[in-house]
């Protein structure tokens, strides 16, 4: 039994599927979040291949036309099995969204939001690299990492939402006096290449989908398209130059779309 106590990368997230990318607000529906928590570790099994994870999380509530206040802690576990073809993960989370009216700071109303991911990173066979240098990149073996994730109430837990200006928990309703959540759902696949020793790639797709509530604004999320394709080459111990292309999509709720590109150049040390 281990634990953990501190900020650090929430519960529901997965960190062994997190693709070799430079861009760190990506990829679009995966789940990530960084918060004060308490969490309890156990490994079981006959060869302690299945870790059990519980943890008690910070409150935070990112609500629309209203005011979120912190209310009961969140609470998120995963069930993460781990063999020599990789690992595979699910994970749930449950919390109380507490909200009220932002303009006369009264109608104070909850609501219960939560969430369910499926995840793994599994090796590809007949793709290791035999001739692997000894750094920190590990074994060079290609990888499938994948993610689906979906629930309501947990837009500030996936990586979209919680950085677009506007919050996605949940909105407030004044003529109701209700709390109402916002439901979501996404996924996203990766693939990351060793083309030599040195030199490997990361492709990535990922979508979202927003089930937006009539009394929301025209101009909120509806829909996300997220592509991403990199080459990273190991040019000394510990430094890489890598070249990123990254390519998205944002609808509304109006179904007015927008697009962006992006291609950034990024040296990396580790010291």
């Amino acid at each position: 039994m281990a634990f953990t106590a501190g900020q650090t990368w929430s519960t529901f997230l997965d960190l062994g599927v997190w693709p070799e990318i430079a861009d760190l607000q990506g990829p679009n529906a995966m789940t990530g979040q960084r918060q004060g928590l308490l969490r309890g570790s156990y490994a079981f099994g006959e060869a302690k291949d299945l870790i059990f994870d519980l943890g008690i999380e910070q409150p935070s509530s990112a609500v629309q036309n209203g005011t979120g206040l912190k209310s009961l802690p969140d609470l998120a576990a995963r069930l993460n099995w781990q063999r020599g073809w990789g690992h595979i993960q699910i994970a749930g989370l449950g919390r109380r969204i507490l909200a009220e009216n932002s303009a006369t700071g009264a109608g104070r109303d909850a609501a219960f939001g939560y969430g369910l991911s499926l995840s793994g990173a599994l090796k590809v066979p007949g793709t290791r690299r035999d001739k692997a240098l000894t750094d920190d990149l590990g074994v060079r073996q290609d990888l499938i990492q994948f993610q689906v994730q979906g629930g309501s109430g947990i837009g500030r837990y996936v990586f979209d939402p919680s950085t677009a200006p506007e919050p996605y928990d949940a909105i407030y309703n004044d003529v109701s006096g209700k709390t109402e959540t916002l439901d979501e759902m996404g996924f996203f696949v990766g693939y990351h290449r060793w083309w030599s020793a040195r030199v490997r790639s990361q492709l990535v797709y990922g979508w979202l989908s927003m089930d937006n509530l009539s009394i929301q604004d025209d101009g909120v999320i509806h829909e996300t398209t997220y592509a991403l394709a990199n080459l990273a080459y190991r040019a000394f111990p510990r430094m890489d130059i890598a070249l990123e292309y990254a390519y998205g999509e944002r609808v509304n709720k109006d179904a007015a779309t927008g697009h962006a590109n992006r291609i950034m150049l990024a040296v990396n040390y580790g010291f």
